[in-house]
């Protein structure tokens, strides 16, 4: 009784489950799993994640009963993500989950196949910024969780299209930083065709990169209009 052990597998079947504060939703989820006395390793999960499928495998370590290291890896098919409101983000690739509870990791690469930005911007009140930070991924002042997460668009459709501009976007980008101070590094540049609007009048984009760093982000953007 003082101390119990847990052994042998079992198979899950349709589980369903929503990450809180997220939009993300699993359902229809099934897979094995394996139990022996400090460790519980999950095989060949599959289900859906929002409107995509997804792909799992999983190692937990534990000391009675008390998870000590967690990995966990997944595979994502056209996934819809929506890391802001205002950003739904369809995407495919990889996800690896790991670390000690407290400290944890979140890595891997993800393919962007389809983001849209259609909000309205204030021009003025746009330029102002110093910055175009993310806002933190949840409402805990604890850094818990630590981003290393590779974002290529240059193969997906991004683009904004609002009352500032209807342009597609092409770049690679790095989400880093916590859970609490989330981070954008890289940059994303304009295809050709793109436009920007400024009080009605309409101008042929020839040159728009957006930097993101650490601290700021930079514009640098050339256009024409007659």
């Amino acid at each position: 009784m003082k101390s119990p052990t847990l052994v042998g597998s079992a198979e899950v079947h349709d589980a369903r489950f929503q990450v809180k504060g997220q939009v993300m939703a699993v359902r229809a989820l099934s897979g094995k799993a394996e139990f022996s006395e400090a460790r519980v390793l999950l095989q060949d999960f599959e289900g859906f994640l929002n409107d995509g499928r997804v792909r799992g495998r999983g190692d937990v370590r534990l000391e009675h009963f008390e998870v000590k290291t967690v990995e966990l890896g997944l595979d994502l098919q056209e996934v819809t993500l929506t890391p802001r409101p205002d950003f739904p983000t369809a995407v495919t690739g990889n996800l690896l989950f790991f670390g000690k509870p407290g400290a944890f990791q979140l890595a891997g690469g993800l393919d962007v196949l389809k983001l849209r930005y259609t909000r309205p911007l204030d021009l003025e009140s746009l330029l102002t910024k110093s910055s175009m930070r993310l806002p933190p991924s949840d409402d805990r002042a604890t850094e818990w969780l630590k981003f290393d997460v590779n974002l290529d668009g240059t193969q997906g459709d991004i683009r904004i299209e609002n009352n500032l501009a209807k342009a597609r976007l092409t770049g690679k980008l790095k989400l880093a930083g916590t859970n609490v101070k989330p981070v954008l590094l890289g940059s994303l540049e304009t295809v050709e065709g793109s436009q920007g609007f400024v009080r009605g009048q309409a101008f042929s984009i020839s040159r728009g990169v957006v930097q993101f760093g650490a601290q700021d982000t930079t514009f640098d953007l050339t256009a024409q209009s007659q």
